[in-house]
């Protein structure tokens, strides 16, 4: 990977996600980088680092294909900030509701929504896509549904069986017309489409205006639609991705028995060898921020007492359980054969 400080569009790396530059350099500052998708083309994110972990915003003046899954490694929550009218920023930790927490892990997708409700306002470009439900489990008359805001489920009862259950962030850069769904029933305009943001704080760190998007929230069946012209103080969104530090577990070492292991931050490995003793390498091995496991691998063996040519004066060397004898030449003594007589 290369870093040039000055490049004009921000950090630049031959890299293709925030996890990659933050490996390269853990003291890589949050800002404004340019990586590259699986086509080798060049898009801008914003990377917000903390430690071992961070998030992934996309500029929303992105036009090449994005492969999601380059972008984070959680679907467990999301990070969602809304820019207000005023300038300030502020956040919310969005989840899957708890209920269906264990079933359903939040859906992340590039222009596409596979699965799920498709968003009102799709055809005015590049969009991404935070699905809660698939459309086969929205599509449920009467069940509850919803999402989870900074540790709150926040419900409503599906009246129609209706499959939205997303929030989709429109960059229509063309500044194209916005479907006007929102001013055909005042009903649409429910507390449940406020309380995401309502519940907002302000933002850990702020990132450039222009990752800030038109958004949609729709739910249901009686949930509502909400678009910016329906809050009075937020002009847009922005959808942060977490992502976590990984190792790549190591390999498997002979002659040794192994506990522990793992790849996310953190993870130990404990080896034990099975037989002779440890001659090179580390015995305990630890997932660390750069995305290496510490250390390097044991090598277990005997290691022969002899080695090292301990008996002086031409005195044979018989190697034992961790020591040796020597066998000394005539007119020589001693445990080295190093006196003379």
């Amino acid at each position: 990977m290369f870093y040039f400080p000055n490049a004009p569009n921000g950090y630049l790396f031959s890299s293709d996600s925030c996890e990659d530059i933050y490996k390269n350099n853990i003291q890589s500052p949050n800002g404004v980088y340019t990586i590259y998708n699986r086509n080798n083309q060049p898009y801008q994110v914003y990377c917000e680092f903390h430690k071992a972990y961070g998030y992934t915003f996309v500029a929303t003046n992105t036009s090449v294909a994005v492969n999601m899954d380059d972008l984070h490694t959680s679907s467990d929550h999301v990070l969602v900030r809304f820019l207000r009218n005023n300038h300030a920023q502020t956040q919310t930790k969005v989840e899957q509701l708890s209920s269906f927490k264990s079933r359903y892990h939040l859906s992340l997708q590039y222009s596409k929504n596979d699965g799920y409700a498709t968003p009102l306002n799709a055809n005015l470009g590049p969009y991404l896509y935070l699905g809660f439900l698939p459309a086969s489990e929205a599509s449920h008359t009467g069940g509850t549904q919803g999402y989870r805001a900074n540790g709150v489920d926040f419900t409503f009862t599906n009246c129609d069986g209706n499959t939205n259950s997303y929030l989709a962030f429109v960059f229509n850069t063309n500044n194209r017309p916005h479907n006007d769904y929102y001013h055909k029933n005042d009903g649409f305009n429910t507390p449940l489409m406020h309380q995401i943001v309502d519940t907002s704080t302000p933002a850990t760190y702020n990132i450039p205006e222009y990752f800030y998007s038109y958004f949609e929230l729709h739910m249901g069946g009686c949930g509502g639609y909400g678009v910016p012209e329906q809050f009075v103080n937020t002009r847009g969104a922005a959808l942060g991705m977490r992502f976590d530090v990984t190792c790549e577990e190591p390999a498997p070492v002979s002659n040794t028995t192994h506990t522990g292991g793992g790849t996310s931050f953190g993870s130990v490995i404990h080896y034990t060898c099975n037989s002779g003793t440890l001659l090179s390498g580390n015995l305990e091995r630890r997932c660390v921020e750069t995305g290496q496991y510490t250390g390097l691998p044991p090598v277990c063996g005997n290691l022969d007492p002899c080695a090292s040519n301990p008996c002086a004066n031409g005195g044979s060397c018989y190697g034992l359980e961790n020591t040796y004898v020597c066998e000394c030449s005539s007119n020589f003594q001693g445990v080295r054969c190093e006196i003379s007589f």
